[in-house]
């Protein structure tokens, strides 16, 4: 390693560390500390470690991708690093520019995580840290040169299923994901999944595994999330939760009375919803909610037109397909 010794002062696992790492990870295995297996993986965890405690050294300087260990801590150019692609969450953060003088003042407290696709040499951002990421780069880029490389921790690549929900998870525990960024969150794992697959999932074999993925997630939500994404687009961000909990049943309703004139779903839906509905978003003030009674009621105005009927027979007629 450019000539300089590979020892280590301090002790592990009873080993003093001023010995080269080859003969640790060969005195570890004797003494049946670890198994004849791992031997390889913790030589090479002491050899990034090692980078690591070297003071001036760039820790990612010369490693090959089978140094890719998960959980190491490495040293990367700050340039070299993107921000995930398919990151669910579009808005920005509130607090950026508080955050940005904070780095400044102090430098990245709290290390963020990076992984990297199989074949591809640029690392991007795992589970959260794209907001740090983009303020480090902006630094470097304003002439602060400290920032030029950044620790990070690496973790392995298992596929944009577990990068997108471990990007959720963090977001969620941040509080800072509007429910329009977490719907495109999940129904994008919900695509990765099945595309991994080759195979369908039905919303109750999805919630396991999101389950499985560590977020948790009723089907009655999924299923909200997917009808929110299929039908409310032109709302997008200014929807909440209980917004599409609204929407939902009452687009059904008249769902269920258009079909009694023959409007098949598909035409309902663009015929009469979806051009009430850009109508809409295109009437709201910026920064507004979705509005959404008004909307509701501009829709139920639609379809009494469209089938020849007044406007205010239209919750009555609704009231009488519930009933039956």
């Amino acid at each position: 390693m450019s000539g300089r010794s590979n020892r280590y002062a301090g002790v592990v696992y009873g080993l003093p560390l001023t010995m080269e790492v080859p003969s640790m990870g060969k005195r570890l295995e004797d003494k049946g500390i670890i198994p004849p297996h791992s031997a390889k993986e913790v030589r090479q965890r002491l050899q990034i470690q090692n980078r690591l405690n070297i003071a001036g050294q760039d820790a990612a300087a010369g490693l090959k991708r089978g140094d890719d260990i998960d959980g190491a801590r490495i040293l990367v150019p700050v340039m070299q690093i993107r921000p995930y692609d398919r990151n669910p969450r579009k808005s920005i953060n509130p607090k950026f520019d508080e955050i940005k003088e904070s780095i400044r003042a102090v430098g990245l407290l709290t290390p963020f995580n990076v992984t990297r696709r199989p074949n591809e040499e640029h690392y991007i951002v795992y589970g959260g840290g794209n907001t740090r990421l983009v303020i480090l780069q902006q630094l470097f880029q304003e002439g602060h040169k400290q920032f030029e490389q950044v620790e990070v921790c690496f973790k392995a690549w298992r596929g944009d299923a577990y990068a997108i929900a471990g990007h959720i998870g963090e977001n969620d525990q941040r509080g800072e994901m509007s429910f329009w960024d977490k719907a495109v969150g999940i129904m994008e794992i919900k695509s990765a999944l099945e595309a991994e697959s080759g195979a369908v999932l039905s919303l109750r074999s999805f919630e396991a595994e999101l389950k499985r993925l560590g977020l948790s997630v009723s089907v009655t939500n999924i299923a909200l999330m997917k009808f929110a994404l299929d039908h409310l687009g032109p709302l997008g961000q200014r929807l909440t939760g209980l917004d599409v909990k609204r929407i939902q049943p009452r687009f059904n309703a008249l769902k269920r009375l258009a079909t009694l004139w023959e409007i098949e779903e598909t035409r309902f839906y663009e015929e009469i919803i979806n051009p009430v509905m850009h109508e809409h978003a295109l009437a709201l003030a910026p920064e507004s909610s979705a509005e959404v009674e008004r909307l509701l009621r501009r829709c139920e105005a639609a379809l009494a037109a469209r089938i020849g009927v007044d406007e205010s027979r239209i919750a009555k007629m609704m009231a009488a397909l519930e009933k039956s």
